[in-house]
């Protein structure tokens, strides 16, 4: 599994260049009003401020509480934008209103489904950041959007993902939440929104054994996990470059992390088995082996809360097969496990120490992911242990989730890669979507690159827009990979359409190469009429154009027929002179005898506009019937060479020896110079080698006669082009031979050539 990249450092902005927006809606006229929203802004309004944690100055930390009016909202976020140089933040909560496919409006106090001109449009926003605070280094935006009424009704679990598309903004980061209801967004009785509280719990306490810099995908991990915690929905992220590693806060918990869990009830053993917990680690072998099943797990709990490290290590390596022992052990906090593994290693037990990680692994994520980061050795034997066990879809991303948690962001790509090479691709498609909700869109966009086949029976809109996305996260390559392996898909009116919808021109042209190869002519004549239908006139063009040349001889003259029939005669012209330009030579002498006079007019005049020879052309293309016949015919006829050289450029290498075969010395001489001059020369060698009649053919072509310097100068040109295709050997055994047949006076003009 290839990754790319790795993250960028956290940074935190200079308060002093730095700006914030914060609105707010509270009180609506029509809609459900939401009180809690304006504690949020007062307590982000206060923690922003705070030198603690960032220390914006008031006066460039705006507060919009129920603006007016949409423009007022505009205005303000413009204002900030055009003075912000480092870090520009933008906060909405309230209502969240979406219309139609993508669009998405923030709901003002006046606003509702019915009355959408009073709610901001979350695209003017997003314009005025985007061409507004060009300066800034990183824009942060958060939406606290809930939904209410029928608005998105059935349609939000589905929706939550698109809405983070449609809002993300190059070069930032973005968080949302993606409440569906008012129960969802404040609970009853609680001071904040359910999302915006979390966040604010996080800046207000920190987080312990986190970084000194809280950077936005650190909270929004923490917050999530917050959040899931509660069985409410979970948010969303989307970032842009380094718009991820924004650290808005310092850490207010900067000791490192200590768990220590509240000690359990001390096990109740018998009188007579309660001393013997604290006998010799011989001793207490031969006891456990004496007890029942009923009797091990009290005894081996009391033994693991009374003794130290190493005596409990010295104890595992005498009970190998005691699971009960090492399971007590696991459930130790995460930093004694640790140090009650490392023991093992340095007492000399590595097979003990590992079955106490493949114990731990049957652990929960999160502790998983706590002791990983505690160990000191073996840390991928635990992952890859966890990753075994880890059997649906939810079990790897809580897996993935807790290892973002606890700060091990270098492992997840490894342990992803183990769960997922046991999925069949249908579950790693679906395990994208599911990493990709819960906010971890580079692992989700990872996953999509290998599994292309199985995404292609969705929408192609949705493939599009997918593609789109990831190519805006900054994820080329793998939105590359995604899309190669899709063009099947997009080789259709809704398939093209869609990525031209998206911007993505350079995939419309790989859909239509791919179509043009791939789809049967009547196929490929029924789409380009539904794609000139649906004003995509350059497109079907292109994709006549690209059919035509792919078999020039059969599809050709058809498809030029079909354009006039379809009363397209200009694109038919157009599709002729395409043929003229990157058709084999061959092809286009076949098809003069199967096209209209009209169109053999507009084949003659595009490949004679630079060589002013349509008649000596037309006759010969008129008289030839193979490729081959062509290069003998225009050999002989009296053509420029410069006609004779592209003429042997956009032949098929192999008929040149052949068509040599049928010259007079003279004439293949010429043929054969030609041949040298073209970037086609080393296959026409090769081709020429198979001939078996490789010196035969040099002597009769080039050197026959009298020498003279044109001559001189192809040998001289010959034997440089195939030095530099590396047939050296090849290149002296010619000019040997040269040599040895020509007078004097012609070898010192040769050599004196190549000084």
């Amino acid at each position: 599994m290839t990754t790319e990249g790795a993250g960028p450092q956290s940074r935190q902005p200079n308060p002093q260049e730095s700006r914030a927006v914060l609105i707010g809606a509270s009180t609506y006229e029509r809609l459900d009003s939401l009180p809690a929203v304006e504690k949020n802004l007062e307590a982000l309004r206060e923690l922003l401020m705070d030198a603690s944690i960032w220390g914006l100055p008031a006066s460039h930390c705006e507060v919009l509480h129920n603006p007016g009016s949409p423009t007022h909202v505009v205005r303000a976020v413009h204002q900030a934008a055009s003075v912000a140089t480092d870090v520009l933040l933008v906060y909405f909560a309230g209502h969240g209103l979406p219309e139609g496919e993508a669009d998405l409006h923030l709901a003002l106090p006046a606003a509702d489904n019915e009355h959408i001109h009073e709610a901001v449009r979350y695209d003017a926003i997003r314009s005025v950041i985007v061409n507004t605070a060009k300066r800034c280094y990183g824009k942060v935006v958060i939406l606290d959007c809930c939904y209410s009424g029928r608005a998105l009704t059935g349609v939000m679990s589905a929706d939550a993902t698109r809405i983070a598309d449609q809002a993300r903004i190059d070069g930032t980061y973005l968080m949302t939440a993606t409440a569906e209801n008012r129960l969802a967004l404040a609970p009853p009785g609680a001071q904040h929104t359910a999302f915006t509280g979390a966040l604010i719990d996080k800046l207000t306490h920190g987080i312990a054994g986190g970084p000194d810099l809280l950077d936005m995908e650190t909270l929004f991990y923490h917050v999530r996990a917050d959040l899931a915690a509660r069985n409410l929905p979970a948010p969303q992220q989307r970032s842009r470059n380094d718009g991820k590693a924004i650290a808005l806060a310092r850490n207010r918990h900067t000791s490192p992390v200590v768990v220590t869990p509240p000690p359990p009830p001390r096990p109740q053993l018998s009188a007579k088995l309660e001393p013997l917990v604290m006998g010799k680690p011989k001793e207490v072998c031969d006891t456990v082996r004496g007890l029942d099943e009923s009797q091990r797990p009290a005894f081996f709990e009391a033994l693991v809360a009374r003794r130290s490290h190493q005596q409990l290590a010295t104890i595992i390596g005498m009970l190998p097969e005691a699971t009960d022992l090492m399971r007590a052990v696991a459930r130790l906090a995460p930093n004694e496990v640790a140090a009650i593994h490392q023991t093992l290693k340095l007492i000399g037990l590595p097979d003990g120490a590992r079955r106490l990680l493949d114990v731990a692994a049957e652990d929960r994520a999160s502790n998983v992911a706590e002791l990983a980061r505690a160990l000191q050795h073996d840390r991928s034997y635990l992952l890859d242990a966890a990753a075994e066990r880890a059997d649906t879809r939810a079990e790897m991303v809580t897996l993935v989730s807790s290892l973002w948690l606890v700060g091990l962001v270098d492992v997840v790509d490894q342990t992803l890669e183990r769960m997922t090479h046991r999925l069949p691709p249908q579950e790693v498609a679906l395990l994208a979507d599911d990493m990709r909700a819960a906010g971890h869109e580079r692992i989700a966009y990872l996953l999509y690159a290998t599994v292309p086949w199985v995404m292609s029976s969705r929408p192609p809109n949705e493939l599009a827009r997918l593609i789109a996305v990831m190519r805006n996260a900054g994820h080329d390559r793998w939105a590359e990979t995604l899309a190669s392996g899709l063009l099947g898909a997009f080789s259709t009116l809704a398939g093209i359409s869609a990525l031209n919808a998206n911007d993505l021109y350079d995939t419309v042209e790989l859909a239509i190469e791919h179509a043009a190869r791939a789809l049967d002519l009547a196929e490929i004549i029924r789409l380009s009429e539904q794609l000139h239908a649906e004003r995509l006139e350059e497109i079907s063009l292109r994709l006549c154009q690209r059919a035509a040349v792919a078999e020039p001889r059969s599809r050709g003259p058809v498809l030029v027929e079909a354009l006039r029939e379809d009363g397209r005669p200009l694109d038919a012209r157009r599709v002729v002179e395409y043929l003229a330009l990157h058709a084999p030579i061959g092809d286009l002498a076949v098809m003069v005898d199967a096209i209209e006079p009209a169109d053999v007019e507009t084949l003659l005049r595009t490949l004679g506009a630079a060589y002013d020879e349509r008649a000596q052309l037309r006759s010969v293309l008129t008289a030839a019937t193979t490729e081959q016949s062509f290069l003998v015919l225009l050999s002989q006829a009296d053509v420029s060479d410069s006609l004779l050289d592209a003429a042997v450029r956009r032949c098929d290498p192999r008929s040149v020896p052949r068509a040599m075969k049928e010259l007079s010395p003279s004439a293949a001489s010429r043929l054969f110079r030609a041949a040298v001059r073209s970037d086609k020369f080393p296959r026409i060698f090769e081709a020429l080698q198979r001939t078996g009649e490789f010196d035969a053919e040099i002597r009769r072509v080039v050197w026959l006669g009298k020498p003279d310097f044109k001559k001189v100068y192809d040998l001289s040109v010959l034997d440089t082009a195939l030095r530099r295709q590396g047939h050296t050997l090849e290149a002296q055994h010619i000019v040997d031979a040269a040599m040895d047949s020509l007078d004097p006076r012609f070898v010192a003009e040769f050599n004196a050539n190549l000084r």
